[in-house]
């Protein structure tokens, strides 16, 4: 049981604090908290976003930027990430990363899927959503989740 209501944190960065504290003292429940806390605000924040996808995909980046401060004991931004769907837009910058998948596994990815948020990462989104992407991208999408075992999605269309 938490001392506290996790609907009290009300900004993404006091959802990081807690899940940095609760990282470090091994209070898992604490740090479940604080992420699904984290995906709720993303989720506010994007809540007249009429495509389901943009809104996971910025849930996603919080979660991983909220993984990598948790490690790190200080904040961590995802900076060229944002700057690149701003500029691209998700669908672009999502087919660009399952396109370019050279097999070799970046932090981000790693970090999602063994902290068990692989409903967040990019290859999932793919295939959840993928009347959005093209044939290919789904495909590359598909054979990295599988390489992983990594359950996959209802299609939504």
């Amino acid at each position: 049981m938490l001392p506290y209501d996790p609907r009290s944190l009300k900004t993404i960065d006091a959802c990081r604090l807690v899940a940095e504290r609760a990282k470090r003292s091994n209070d898992n429940d604490a740090y479940k908290a604080a992420t699904d806390r984290i995906i709720e605000l993303v989720g506010e924040e994007y809540a007249d976003e009429p495509n389901p996808l943009i809104r996971e995909a910025y849930q996603g980046l919080a979660v991983l930027e909220m993984l990598k401060s948790a490690l790190a004991g200080k904040k961590r931004r995802s900076t060229r990430t944002r700057q690149s769907l701003e500029r691209s837009g998700v669908v672009t910058f999502m087919t660009g990363r399952a396109l370019a998948n050279d097999g070799d596994e970046k932090d981000g990815f790693t970090l999602m899927v063994d902290n068990h948020f692989s409903n967040l990462i990019s290859e999932y989104l793919i295939v959840k959503y993928q009347s959005q992407f093209s044939k290919e991208a789904v495909e590359a999408a598909l054979e990295r989740l599988h390489k992983y075992n990594i359950e996959l999605p209802e299609q939504t269309f």
